[in-house]
């Protein structure tokens, strides 16, 4: 691997593939933190370079993690930490899902979170049932730890108060948030 104008990339038959990192706990007689390496071609690196399905025999199989029992220690380059209350930001199925969004952020595909913005944005628009259920759609397919998409804590968020049943889509609701977050003035 080299790095390259701070973007990491691979060559396969003399071409560049890039790629990003994303930390993970590996459960290998111990537990390691460490990363893997998701490239644009969907290639893996991680104990070689293996596709999405492979992936997902390892997080199944638990030899990728993204938490920790009780009372375990964490070995993480600098020395040791005894694990007790680990909190993790994602579950193994969140995992996977931003692996899958890397990969399509990475080729310029839509990922999870502007199908979301696209959907919330045509629902503010045009509130029909059709919209709502592709807004519903798009919001519950977010890994958790995305979900909060135009503030920093989902109590502001405008998205979450919507998805949570905190605020209706009122006209004057749809008015703002299409102003403040969209650029978009309504008549």
């Amino acid at each position: 691997m080299k790095y390259y104008k701070e973007k990491l990339y691979i060559e396969k038959n003399g071409e560049k593939v890039f790629g990003k990192k994303l930390p993970v706990i590996i459960n290998n007689n111990g537990y390691y933190l460490s990363y893997i390496t998701v490239f644009e071609d969907g290639c893996i690196d991680c104990w070689g370079l293996k596709d999405i399905d492979q992936i997902k025999n390892e997080v199944t199989s638990g030899r990728l993690l993204q938490t920790i029992p009780d009372h375990v220690e964490l070995e993480c380059g600098l020395g040791t930490i005894k694990s007790s209350g680990f909190i993790p930001e994602k579950s193994n199925e969140d995992f996977i899902k931003e692996i899958e969004d890397i990969i399509n952020e990475l080729n310029n595909r839509d990922t999870r979170r502007i199908i979301c913005e696209k959907s919330f944005k045509n629902y503010l628009i045009e509130p029909s049932e059709l919209n709502l259920k592709s807004l519903t759609d798009a919001y519950h397919d977010l890994p958790s730890h995305q979900k909060v998409i135009f503030e920093y804590i989902d109590e502001k968020d405008p998205l979450c108060n919507l998805m949570n049943g905190l605020e209706e889509c009122t006209p004057t609701y749809r008015k703002e948030v299409l102003k403040h977050y969209f650029k978009i003035e309504l008549e």
